[in-house]
């Protein structure tokens, strides 16, 4: 294989991570293959031929499984919004067609889902080790009808409410699931490509900072495509034509918890996040950005604690 039909096939990877990260932003819009297609100055015929063959999926089915994916997070989190909203906000023409997409794909109607999801949600319980280190807790008296006096125990997720900037990234893309060691690993190997790009270009070295996202969203369980992204913070003035993906992640408010590198942890921790902290904080989860993991160290093998920022905007 020629030096040149390597780069051609890159720029073609990175072209449909453009399209795809386009699809995401504006899945409320109508997205056709041409339109699309468009974007990137091909033809259509071309263009879907190259996103199967990035993505494993046509382009149609990609936006569709988006679409619900996103429906999915909306009927779990914003209970106050209607079916019939959540359909309009995620892009589909009517409530019928969500509906028996819905159906179709989750193998239960909407309607059933959220109705489930708030019945049969369980937090399981946690050693004390961990109690200490992601809780406040606060013990209080309280009084028995008999008028005996019991301990009460309190205890409440520490989440720091924090204010991110908008960062300009480079970033490598894993798509699709294997297993938990081989999904470590390619995101490893993810980060040390986007590490060699900045090497190259000293201007980005200074003061940069690592920042993953990872598309598995945890209350939605495995019902959704595995994706993350490894991205490295860049000027956002930096020509970036090195054969990189680039991006900008909005900026905004954000609820933080410093979690330990723990497979279990991470979805164990979402679990109590969004279904007992968020309630009671006077914020609302926004699906409008992804949620970040901040890398405190320059190679990410050796983080011992990451940064998990979760987008909120305040209750409406």
């Amino acid at each position: 294989m020629s030096s040149q039909h390597i780069v051609v096939q890159e720029r073609h990877r990175l072209l449909v991570y453009y399209a795809m990260d386009y699809i995401e932003e504006h899945l409320n819009e109508k997205l056709t293959l041409q339109k699309v297609a468009e974007l990137v100055s091909y033809s259509p015929f071309h263009f879907h031929r190259l996103f199967k063959a990035v993505t494993g999926e046509n382009l149609n089915d990609y936006v569709k499984r988006t679409r619900l994916e996103r429906s999915l997070t909306k009927i779990i989190l914003h209970h106050g919004q209607s079916l019939s909203e959540i359909a309009v906000d995620c892009g589909f023409s009517s409530i019928g067609d969500f509906s028996r997409s819905f159906k179709s794909y989750f193998g239960r109607n909407a309607s059933e889902f959220r109705e489930g999801n708030l019945q049969n949600r369980k937090i399981c319980e946690i050693d004390r080790k961990i109690t200490e280190r992601y809780f406040d807790t606060n013990y209080y008296n309280n009084s028995n009808p008999d008028g005996t006096v019991r301990i009460e125990v309190k205890r409440s997720l520490k989440v720091f409410v924090k204010q991110l900037p908008s960062y300009s990234v480079i970033y490598d893309r894993c798509i699709g699931r294997t297993d938990s060691f081989s999904d470590q690993e390619r995101i490893r190997q993810a980060f040390e490509r986007v590490s060699i790009w900045a090497k190259l270009n000293p201007n980005a070295i200074y003061q940069s900072m690592n920042i993953g996202i990872p598309y598995h969203f945890p209350l939605r369980g495995d019902q959704v495509h595995w994706r993350y992204d490894a991205c490295r913070t860049i000027p956002a003035n930096l020509d970036d034509t090195l054969g990189m993906g680039s991006r900008q992640l909005a900026g905004g408010t954000y609820g933080v918890i410093q979690l330990e590198k723990h497979p279990n942890l991470f979805d164990f921790i979402m679990d109590i996040f969004f279904y007992e902290w968020l309630p009671e904080s006077g914020f609302v989860f926004d699906d409008n950005r992804t949620l970040l993991e901040l890398f405190s160290v320059s190679d990410v093998r050796n983080a011992v604690y990451v940064d998990c920022c979760i987008p909120i905007i305040k209750r409406g």
